[in-house]
C-alpha cells in the first residue's frame, strides 16, 4: 500500500472557533476523525473504503480506543459543531470538504501558457526576468476570465492574450507603462478601448506573429465586445 498522506492546514486549525470551544481531549480525538476522513472515498465524510457509512459504535474501533470515552467526546465535538451529520446519517466536516471541492474545480484555461508567453514577452522587452507576485497571478486569471468572454471560432482566449503583449506598443503612453500583470488587469478596459478607437498602425516588438495588421478588425471588435458586456453589468 501506499504512503497515504494528509493535507493539513495548520492556520485553520489554530483558528478554528469552533473547535477552541471543545477540550484537549476533542481535539485528540477529532485529529483522529480528520485521517479517517483523509482514507474515506469522500474526502471530508466519515465513510468506509467500499462506501459503507462509519457509525459512532465503530469509530472507536478504528481508532483502537475505549468506547465510553470516544463517544462521550464525540457528542463535545457534535455539540460544538465541529464534527457535523448529514440527511442520510454521514459524519462530515464542512470545512473539508470545502477544501476537496476546491481541488476538483478545474484550473484556469490558458493559465499556464499565457503566463509562460507573458514571461517570454517581458523578458524579450526588458532583457530581464519579471518579479511575479501572488497578485499578478490573480490578475492573469482575472485578465482571462474577461478575455474568454470575447473569444470567437478564430482567437481563443489565448490568442487575444498574445494580441495585446504583441502590439502592447499602440497604446497609450500611460498604458505602456504599466507592464507588471496587475497593472494590465487593472487597465484592461482602457486596453481594449484603444484597439476600439482604431489606431492606424499595429506594430509588433518581439518575435512573435500572431498579431498582424490583418487583426485589427478582430481587435476592435473584441473591444466593443468587451464595451458592450460591461454596460450590461451596469444595467
Amino acid at each position: 500500500m501506499g504512503l497515504e498522506k494528509l493535507e493539513f492546514h495548520i492556520n485553520a486549525w489554530l483558528t478554528d472557533k469552533a473547535l477552541q470551544k471543545c477540550s484537549l481531549e476533542a481535539h485528540g480525538l477529532w485529529i483522529n476523525i480528520i485521517c479517517l476522513m483523509g482514507k474515506s472515498p469522500e474526502k471530508g465524510k466519515l465513510l468506509h473504503r467500499n462506501k459503507n457509512i462509519i457509525t459512532e459504535s465503530e469509530i472507536h474501533i478504528l481508532i483502537n480506543k475505549p468506547k465510553d470515552i470516544v463517544e462521550t467526546i464525540l457528542q463535545e465535538l457534535i455539540t460544538n459543531k465541529v464534527l457535523k451529520i448529514d440527511d442520510n446519517g454521514v459524519f462530515y466536516s464542512k470545512k473539508l470538504l470545502e477544501i476537496n471541492d476546491k481541488k476538483k474545480q478545474p484550473k484556469q484555461p490558458y493559465y499556464t501558457d499565457s503566463m509562460d508567453y507573458y514571461f517570454e514577452w517581458y523578458e524579450k522587452r526588458f532583457k530581464i526576468k519579471p518579479r511575479i507576485l501572488a497578485t499578478d497571478g490573480k490578475a492573469l486569471k482575472l485578465i482571462l476570465n474577461h478575455l474568454s468572454t470575447l473569444e470567437n471560432e478564430k482567437f481563443s482566449t489565448l490568442a487575444l492574450f498574445k494580441i495585446i503583449l504583441d502590439n502592447w506598443d499602440i497604446l497609450d503612453v500611460y498604458l505602456i507603462r504599466g507592464i507588471n500583470l496587475s497593472q494590465i488587469n487593472q487597465n484592461i478596459n482602457q486596453i481594449l478601448k484603444c484597439f476600439k478607437n482604431g489606431r492606424e498602425k499595429l506594430t509588433s516588438t518581439t518575435k512573435y506573429k500572431s498579431a498582424s495588421d490583418a487583426n485589427k478588425d478582430e481587435l476592435t471588435d473584441m473591444a466593443k465586445q468587451s464595451e458592450r458586456n460591461l454596460q450590461g453589468t451596469q444595467n
